[in-house]
């Protein structure tokens, strides 16, 4: 966020759009040489979930997502969405980890800690519309199982912020 935030700053949002495009294409580029071709990227390798294997890796869903986010929303919400994405649901992963729920979504800890920091980054960027949004990002963590959650998370709290920005401020 600090490098593209330096892009748009110094350079505009074409070269931002480029750089953000130049990696999105990198990563999937990454992922087809391990799902198709069998290679073992040494990067990739330690972060890599056996189902990964087959398909997108969740870093460029996360990337994705973040993208998508960015380009369809107004700044403010993209960002808190997409930090949603990245605090909220390492702290879910963290409170998985220490409680022995592993990678059950849908335990109380995981929830909570899900919501807790996803509050805590709605609140300061939003107030209650944070808020909302903080809710749909917990419940895209728990409750999507099919589709990774690093493009749910982050597109449906973001939807959510958007709408409410559009109808109450």
């Amino acid at each position: 966020l600090v490098g593209a935030a330096f892009i748009l700053h110094n350079h505009g949002a074409e070269p931002l759009d480029l750089a953000l495009a130049s990696v999105l294409v990198a990563l999937v580029l990454c992922d087809v040489l391990i799902a198709d071709y069998g290679f073992s990227l040494p990067f990739y390798h330690r972060w890599q979930r056996p189902h990964e294997e087959q398909g997108l890796h969740t870093a460029t869903l996360a990337f994705l997502g973040s993208v998508i986010a960015y380009k369809l929303f107004v700044l403010p919400v993209a960002l808190a969405a997409i930090a949603m994405l990245v605090y909220g649901d390492a702290a879910a992963a963290l409170a998985g980890m220490w409680t022995g729920s592993g990678r059950r979504k849908r335990t109380l800890p995981r929830v909570g800690a899900m919501f807790l920091a996803s509050a805590i980054i709605g609140w300061l960027v939003f107030g209650w519309i944070g808020m909302a949004m903080a809710l749909v990002a917990t419940l895209a963590e728990c409750l999507v199982t099919r589709i990774d959650d690093a493009l749910t998370i982050p597109l449906l709290a973001g939807l959510a912020g958007q709408l409410l920005v559009m109808f109450f401020l």
